[in-house]
C-alpha cells in the first residue's frame, strides 16, 4: 500500500466516519458500510463499525 497524497489524506482525515461502499468481483459497488476513521502518520486506518461480526469485516478477510 502507498502513502495517500497531502490534500486527499487531509479531506479524510478531517472527517469521523466515512461511508465506503466495497466493490463486488464484477465491479459493481456494494451499499455503503459506516467506518470509523483514524490517521497514523500519512496512512488512513478504517474500523468497521459492527466491528468483526460485519460483512464488511468477514468480506477482507475472505479476499
Amino acid at each position: 500500500m502507498t502513502d495517500w497524497n497531502g490534500a486527499a489524506l487531509e479531506k479524510i482525515a478531517a472527517a469521523e466516519e466515512l461511508d465506503l461502499a466495497p466493490e463486488r468481483p464484477n465491479g459493481t459497488l456494494r451499499d455503503p458500510v459506516t467506518m470509523w476513521m483514524v490517521r497514523a502518520g500519512h496512512r488512513p486506518y478504517v474500523r468497521s463499525v459492527k466491528g468483526s461480526d460485519g460483512p464488511w469485516y468477514r468480506g477482507t478477510q475472505s479476499r
